[in-house]
């Protein structure tokens, strides 16, 4: 009965990284977000183009040194495998804006801590 028992545990073992994703992001899949390209590439596109809106008068250097600190942010979050987390968020805080409300990160105020 013991060597049963062993066997039927060794069955019911989980690997967290293989079995359970650990560590990876639970985002829905990228038909469910409208993404057709590598997620990588449409995040990018993204928020290149809202670093053109945001510093439209920003001059060279400015905005080499922005396009810099972009590039490597962008790779840390492709490098943990994030891109379509961020997407998943964007999409989010786009539908709260088309609702008519201004989407805020919410924090606990000082006087309750």
């Amino acid at each position: 009965m013991l060597s049963a028992t062993e066997r039927l545990a060794r069955t019911c073992q989980l690997d967290p990284e293989t079995d359970l994703r650990w560590r990876h992001p639970k985002v829905p899949e990228l038909e469910i977000l409208g993404i057709a390209d590598d997620p990588a590439d449409v995040l990018a596109r993204r928020c290149r183009s809202a670093l053109a809106e945001r510093y439209p008068h920003a001059a060279y250097q400015e905005l080499t040194d922005l396009n810099e600190r972009l590039d490597m942010e962008l790779g840390t979050i492709g490098a943990f495998g994030f891109s379509t987390y961020f997407l998943a968020v964007a999409d989010t805080v786009d539908m709260i804006r088309d609702m008519g409300f201004a989407p805020r990160p919410e924090a606990p105020a000082p006087e309750a801590w």
